[in-house]
């Protein structure tokens, strides 16, 4: 039943994206000009080209559009289904449903839209009636558990202290989706419904993100950086973060059981003298997790026995002062310090945490969640490694503030230079790291109903949020020399033949791994003849061939700046 819970999402995202361009008029160029690369589209539209690219890639996942290996784009016989979108439903976007519901709107606001909902939008294409039906559906459902009126009764009709008018609307709504009946009575949730308002703030970060759905056309079209611009007071206009920060707290509940292990082997260590002092949770948000890992080291392991003796202070850092505020709250009953940081600014937290008295930053264990792909691009400042990556094939995509791109190589490269400089704080006890990953397209039309990265991939780009493919993303910390403890690590879904969520407890080691390139044919060379008998080694061509064919299928380890070690595979 997640399956549709997937498909509100999708259409809550993808639905004013192809309307914007469709209005701009993509898929009629195409239908005329044939396969055009991005550049070529962008030019054609006056697109701006990194947003653009992100509603390409999003079309691709759809499989509305393909890419070819020389980088154009053509439409796919699916492209047609942008013509069963009816062009009105964006109102929805504007409606004030939380007040309707709340009667102070005039009554009668969404019985259009709940009646076109019941017909399945006139069309013949579950998916799509899916897609639309999330845009009207996600708000309500928001909105109601809000007010806790999904909060079930068995004296009471669900809906029963709403307007009769609001209460026979919804009545009709949940009817016909099956969430709700007549039972002995009264009208209450079936199992499907229960599951599904259970679930409910699943949703949230995704609608959160409305302020900038809702100014679609100008994010690809217009003037995007009007559309991110804080307000004078430093607020940001484009997501309606208080939001944004429950529903991040709700879904990262899930991954706490196997963050928990991580904890507990640090906290059950002995002696206790030598186990961290302070947990540094940046990016704390709400503070929810900090606080599971503070009540689970007190309830659960050796070091909680004692904390009278060895006390444990719980850190929360955060950008937004809307989480400062919701994680003080959070922390009012253990421990606890809050303060402004910078996830790209490791030592300048530190600094503020001597400010507050607190010396001794060698006893601190990092952790954080769902952080590292929403920092700020921070462009590279080693320009030749920058140009020694640019062969990977990387798939990411990236846009910067002005709305261009960012090619994949930069974005990579400027991720490496952020963990080296968490690199130099990182403690002996570790950094655990909780993060969330882009899939490629192929990838993502395969498990559309499975996985949520349809929606989740496209709003966190349209956004300037940096996703890094699962895989990419431990070979750049490894290139630092941040490697994970193996008996730790844990990937998700744990299901399914790909990695959208990774869990890390990263430490800090003495050599580091990352991909070879051409200028490391000499280093190459001399370990062929100081590892391999002559009859076995590779020839210099044969290194660059390996290199080139495969590039990001190879591997070489160095220490104290020289090449010693390498590994070779075939694509």
């Amino acid at each position: 039943m997640l399956d549709i819970i997937n498909r509100y999402m999708h259409g809550f995202v993808a639905v004013p994206v192809i309307l914007a361009c469709k209005t701009k008029g993509l898929f009629e160029l195409l239908e005329h000009q044939g396969e055009l690369t991005l550049e070529q589209i962008v030019e054609s539209l006056k697109a701006n080209g990194g947003h653009l690219q992100v509603a390409l890639r999003m079309m691709q996942s759809l499989n509305w559009l393909e890419r070819n290996e020389a980088g154009q784009y053509s439409l796919t016989y699916e492209t047609e289904n942008h013509k069963k979108i009816p062009e009105e439903i964006l109102d929805l976007y504007h409606l004030p449903i939380e007040s309707y519901l709340m009667g102070e709107q005039q009554s009668g606001l969404l019985k259009v839209w709940i009646e076109r909902s019941i017909q399945c939008w006139n069309i013949d294409d579950p998916m799509m009636a899916d897609f639309l039906d999330g845009i009207l559906v996600i708000p309500i459902l928001l909105a109601l558990h809000k007010h806790n009126l999904l909060v079930e009764d068995k004296h009471k009709s669900l809906f029963s202290q709403l307007s009769t008018p609001v209460g026979g609307e919804l009545h009709e709504l949940f009817a016909s989706k099956g969430w709700a009946h007549e039972q002995e009575g009264r009208f209450c949730l079936t199992d499907v419904g229960r599951f599904i308002v259970e679930r409910a703030l699943i949703t949230g970060t995704t609608a959160s993100y409305t302020p900038m759905l809702s100014r679609m056309t100008d994010v690809l079209f217009g003037d995007c950086q009007a559309v991110f611009r804080r307000d004078a007071l430093g607020h940001e206009s484009h997501v309606a973060r208080s939001l944004n920060v429950v529903a991040s707290g709700f879904q990262h509940e899930k991954y706490f059981a196997d963050v928990e292990d991580s904890i507990l082997s640090i906290f059950n260590r002995l002696p206790i003298e030598e186990q961290p002092k302070y947990v540094v949770d940046m990016g704390c948000g709400d503070g929810t997790l900090l606080k599971r890992v503070y009540e689970t080291i007190r309830s659960k392991s050796a070091r909680g026995k004692i904390l009278d003796q060895y006390p444990l202070c719980a850190i929360g850092v955060d950008y937004n002062e809307a989480s400062i505020t919701a994680t003080a709250r959070t922390l009012a009953d253990i421990p606890h310090l809050v303060l402004k940081g910078d996830i790209g600014d490791p030592e300048q937290m530190i600094a503020s945490m001597n400010a507050h008295g607190i010396h001794d930053s060698e006893n601190i264990l990092h952790i954080r969640s769902f952080l590292d792909h929403d920092r700020p691009f921070i462009p590279p400042q080693n320009l030749a490694k920058v140009q020694a990556r640019s062969f990977l094939p990387y798939q990411g995509v990236y846009v910067a503030p002005s709305g261009e791109p960012i090619p994949p190589h930069v974005m990579v490269q400027s991720l490496v230079e952020h963990l080296e400089r968490w690199s130099k704080v990182v403690t002996k006890h570790g950094l655990i790291i909780l993060e969330v990953h882009c899939l490629e397209p192929d990838v993502v039309n395969r498990f559309l109903d499975k996985c949520e990265n349809l929606h989740f991939d496209a709003y966190q780009a349209f956004s300037m949020q940096h996703l890094i493919e699962a895989d990419v993303f431990i070979i750049t910390a490894a290139e630092v020399g941040l490697f994970p403890k193996f008996e730790f690590s844990k990937r998700y879904p744990k299901t399914f033949p790909f990695t959208r969520i990774t869990l890390n407890c990263f430490e800090k080691r003495h050599y580091t791994i990352r991909h070879p390139h051409l200028s490391d044919l000499p280093a190459l060379v001399n370990l062929e003849k100081k590892c391999c008998p002559q009859y076995l080694r590779a020839s210099s061509d044969e290194i660059r061939q390996r290199i080139e064919r495969f590039p990001n299928g190879n591997c070489v380890l160095e220490m104290d700046g020289q090449v010693v070690g390498a590994i070779y595979s075939q694509g």
